[in-house]
């Protein structure tokens, strides 16, 4: 065991941990140090690893299988005498991609065969929820419900709807199982007065984010590591008329919810919700519907049951359709000189800008904000 300054999960100071191998071998020749690993994993029952495999660079060997043996090797004997769980353990085969000696000599090839053990920031939620796609491309479907379940135990309740939109997931969803999960994810909504309205309003923000935040979001359920995941998960590429299409029907989702149960306030419906009305309405280009809901917004954030920067926003993008100088500087239009470069709509001047920024304690714009332009991929 040793503290390395910088090792494979980055250049935090973490426990690190080492096991060798003979040549071409995945016999463990030395179950102390394993053990030794073992008492500190259950002194700190919530700590994640990530283990990585390693060989030196002899000919003739599939190093890269030997690597992912040498990994499962130290796994089954901790999973078998100590019980551990597998989703404590992200896995890495580097065969002799990541030497830390030259290969030269024996002694040194000697240090290159081994088993790395490490700390990893991932938390348990991302953990299991990452056992669970595992399980899933396996069709372990089990075990990638009793992941869904354990990831459901620990995860943050305002992350718990993205289950639900996850199309890495469809394989469960024809499962009876999965309606149990549903129910999980809805009782999070029953702290709010209006249940139904806050689930309904989450929902489509998740669908009105699908091809903006969404995959970000959803990645993170699971972590992202860069010695592990060799590419960031994505929806598919859509372009500017499906996003029209799919922009205009939760739009029109969002239309019968307001006419059923009116402009959410936060207390009804909680800060995330509310701001759902917001962000579609914005997306949506309806010049009618903004003046008719801008009031009744404005009314809400003056007793603390909405949020002033959507507001402003909402109050810009009404401007921008009006085409008449914006008041709070938080819309950006295509430049007329280049449509792919996006630049701050017109407003009345700076300073008269950041007063109005300051009556709602907004942060006041600085030369470089005003300045700021925004090129489209």
């Amino acid at each position: 065991k040793n503290v390395d300054k910088d090792n494979e999960m980055g250049s935090d100071y973490r426990q690190e941990f080492n096991f060798y191998f003979d040549s071409d071998s995945w016999e463990i020749a030395d179950k102390t140090s394993i053990d030794s690993f073992a008492q500190y994993a259950i002194k700190n029952p919530k700590q994640m690893f990530y283990i990585s495999g390693h060989t030196d660079n002899t000919t003739g060997v599939d190093n890269l299988k030997l690597s992912e043996k040498r990994v499962n090797s130290i796994l089954n004997y901790l999973t078998s005498t100590y019980n551990f769980h597998n989703y404590r353990f992200l896995k890495g085969y580097m065969a002799d991609s990541k030497p830390i000696a030259n290969n030269d000599s024996e002694q040194s090839r000697a240090r290159n065969r081994r088993v790395i053990i490490v700390e990893t920031p991932v938390k348990k939620p991302n953990a299991c929820y990452r056992e669970g796609l595992k399980n899933i491309k396996e069709k372990d479907f089990d075990n990638a419900f009793k992941m869904l379940n354990c990831w459901l135990l620990d995860e943050v309740e305002g992350d718990k709807i993205l289950v639900l939109f996850d199309p890495q997931l469809n394989p469960l969803k024809k499962d009876s199982r999965w309606k149990f999960i549903e129910s999980e994810v809805r009782k999070i909504y029953n702290k709010y007065k209006n249940p139904s309205y806050s689930f309904s309003l989450d929902s489509i923000y998740c669908e009105d984010q699908k091809y903006r935040r969404l995959a970000g979001y959803i990645q993170d359920l699971a972590g992202y590591i860069s010695e592990i995941d060799t590419a960031r998960w994505n929806f598919p590429q859509i372009n500017s008329q499906e996003e029209l299409k799919n922009d205009t029907a939760i739009y029109e989702h969002l239309k019968l919810l307001l006419h059923q149960y009116g402009y959410p306030k936060e207390e009804d419906v909680g800060k995330r919700s509310a701001k759902a009305a917001a962000v579609i309405l914005i997306h949506s280009h309806d010049t009618l519907a903004l003046k008719k809901y801008l009031p009744i917004f404005e009314s809400y954030c003056r007793i603390g049951e909405g949020d002033w920067g959507y507001y402003s926003a909402m109050y810009d993008k009404l401007c921008v359709l009006q085409n008449v100088y914006q008041r709070y500087g938080t819309q950006f239009i295509s430049s007329p000189d280049d449509p792919k470069l996006l630049v701050r709509h017109k407003f009345e001047s700076k300073e008269i800008l950041n007063d109005w920024r300051r009556k709602i304690a907004l942060p006041l714009l600085t030369e470089d904000d005003f300045n700021l332009k925004m090129r489209l991929k």
